[in-house]
């Protein structure tokens, strides 16, 4: 499909049952609010969309984000019943922020915070978080250094980069630059069994 058209779909969410996944659209135009629900139980993992607009527009009043800025790029679950959302601050405000979210249910949580994610610049150029998981009281956090304002349009790539904060209060514990002009989205946790190293 044409960029235009396409589905722009930026995370994963397990739930807390490991029994669903919940795939993120960004919401940075009005067609990319659709999402989907896969339903791991089966075992040919059936999907069905799902409208994430009530929930991004919730995320938006809470947090001060306005539609040019909305750019959801990741989440993750904090525990029972507490969640997180990811914004990409590629938009003109610069809008790189964490979303606390508490609710059973994803699509019905509430926003119950929002904190701005210092990230540093690459050459000049503002990272912007890509992508990112939480573990062990921390957050781990991929960002792209992109010269562009714009939340649909690409700009030239600088780089990319992976950060640490501290989940208590968001501070950040360290940064490093990835090697080559790659631009990386994606970031996860591998679980490993107990007492088995990685």
């Amino acid at each position: 499909l044409p960029k235009k058209e396409k589905p722009d779909f930026e995370g994963l969410i397990l739930d807390s049952e490991r029994r669903q996944l919940w795939v993120l659209p960004s919401g940075s135009k009005k067609n990319r609010f659709s999402g989907a629900l896969v339903d791991l139980d089966s075992p040919v993992y059936p999907a069905g969309s799902v409208d994430f607009a009530p929930l991004y527009a919730r995320v938006m009043r809470a947090a001060d984000i306005g539609g040019k800025d909305l750019n959801i790029e990741g989440g993750g679950f904090l525990g029972k019943g507490r969640w997180f959302l990811l914004n990409r601050g590629n938009g003109p405000n610069r809008k790189n922020r964490i979303i606390l979210l508490e609710g059973d249910d994803l699509l019905w949580a509430e926003p119950v915070a929002s904190h701005r994610l210092k990230l540093p610049e690459l050459d000049g150029v503002p990272a912007t978080c890509t992508d990112g998981f939480a573990s062990d009281g921390l957050l781990f956090v991929v960002a792209a250094a992109e010269r562009s304002e714009s939340t649909f349009d690409d700009g030239e790539l600088v780089g990319s980069l992976m950060a640490c904060f501290d989940l208590a209060d968001f501070s950040p514990r360290g940064w490093c630059r990835l090697p080559g002009r790659q631009k990386f989205e994606g970031i996860c946790l591998q679980e490993t069994a107990p007492g088995r190293k990685t």
